[in-house]
């Protein structure tokens, strides 16, 4: 017989482990109360942030709406709690009621009528619970997996793995402390800008920015300056998956899809405000959850993992709408030997391509190298600044690279 090896190890480090940041409990958003409630507070919202006349002060539609979310997560919260105390108590109700009459049938021998009566309560009440959870797994798989095909070819759920050991200088460090010292250190290099960063060479700068020939014409430009409106907007929200994980701020897409008409106004009003008032998003909307996924190789080894930042739903409807407006006049100044983010285009027409080009030279005895070239982290360390520029030499007005600035501003 073939014996796993158990090996332990011992720290002598203290193991801290920091609560996560809250999430809107999925089952609340089942109760139909909760759903009606929900809309009629975020309606009330709206109205107020409309309300303005000319004699009225100027509101601060951000602050308005980072007031909303917060009292609106304390009441959930307290739903939430509230919930959980309820279902307890009468599951403990049940469980008094049997002992009582457990009891009873000890002390006097009758009464067994009563125990059969409360072991049935209790089974039934039990059963109730058991069956509103699976109803509640049952609606979300079947709406998950609605196609055959997307069932079967679906990805294998997930499993969350602590990172216990990092390399450093050669050895290898287990404690706690170091090895997030070593893994925040790292991923800090890449994803935030050093202080004394200096900008890239400005003649080096204008010599690649006048490689593109292709411009926007102006009937494409006054399209993609247009103001952005809730129906674009209502159109990305609902689209979102509503089970996909959030930010910081625990709200799930299925949360603003409650009332998409509503919240879509709202969400514009909050970026316009911000937009012209104080030049960047909220504080709230500034901050996302970064996760590391292993990718293959040594665990120690901060680059074989892939980040994942969790951001704000709110936030990713803002450039949901832009991607969109932007889908349409991509294929006009992309050359086309790019694929990639391109509608219409595929990834696997370079694949065949290369096969083509292989096959060419076999059949026809040449020698020949492939080069292939890729950017390490090409996605994280991105000069915004040289962005915007390429952005405005393809004749794209600051309309909408202000909403660009917007999002990359912190």
């Amino acid at each position: 017989l073939d014996h796993l090896i158990i090996a332990v190890t011992l720290s002598t480090s203290p193991c801290t482990s920091s609560r996560g940041y809250w999430r809107l409990p999925r089952e609340l958003l089942t109760n139909p109360v909760i759903r009606e409630a929900v809309t009629a507070e975020a309606e009330q919202r709206l109205t107020k942030m409309t309300s303005r006349t000319s004699t009225t002060p100027p509101l601060n539609i951000g602050a308005m709406w980072h007031g909303w979310l917060k009292r609106i997560k304390a009441r959930l919260q307290e739903c939430h709690r509230r919930y959980i105390v309820d279902t307890k108590a009468i599951l403990h109700d049940h469980l008094m009621r049997l002992a009582v009459a457990q009891r009873d049938y000890q002390r006097t021998g009758h009464g067994a009528a009563a125990v059969h009566a409360a072991e049935a309560a209790l089974d039934t009440a039990t059963a109730e619970l058991r069956q509103c959870t699976m109803d509640v797994h049952f609606d979300f798989h079947a709406n998950t997996n609605e196609e055959g095909s997307r069932h079967f070819f679906r990805r294998p759920q997930g499993s969350k793995v602590s990172i216990t050991k990092a390399n450093v200088d050669g050895g290898v460090a287990t404690d706690a402390p170091t090895v997030q010292a070593v893994f925040t250190a790292h991923w800090q290099t890449i994803m935030t800008s050093p202080p004394d960063l200096s900008p890239p060479n400005r003649a080096r700068r204008r010599a690649v920015l006048r490689r593109p020939t292709q411009r926007l014409s102006d009937a494409d430009r006054e399209q993609l300056v247009a103001p952005l409106t809730p129906l674009e907007l209502r159109s990305a929200l609902k689209t979102m998956d509503p089970s996909k994980s959030p930010g910081p701020d625990g709200w799930y897409a299925g949360f603003f899809q409650l009332a998409p008409d509503v919240f879509a106004d709202i969400v514009l009003l909050v970026y316009q405000y911000q937009l012209v008032h104080r030049r960047e998003l909220l504080p709230h909307q500034r901050r996302s959850a970064v996760t590391l996924l292993f990718k293959a190789g040594d665990r120690g080894d901060h680059s074989n993992y892939r980040p994942i930042a969790l951001m704000p739903v709110e936030v990713k409807v803002l450039p949901r709408a832009l991607a969109r407006r932007l889908a349409y006049v991509a294929p006009k100044l992309a050359h086309r030997s790019q694929a990639r983010f391109i509608p219409d285009r595929r990834l696997h027409d370079h694949v065949v391509f290369v096969q083509s080009l292989q096959h060419y030279c076999t059949m026809e005895d040449h020698d020949h190298y492939a080069t292939f070239l890729a950017f390490s982290k090409a996605y994280d360390m991105v000069y915004q600044g040289f962005l915007i520029d390429t952005l405005h030499e393809l004749n794209i007005r600051p309309v909408f690279l202000s909403w660009v600035a917007l999002l990359y501003r912190a």
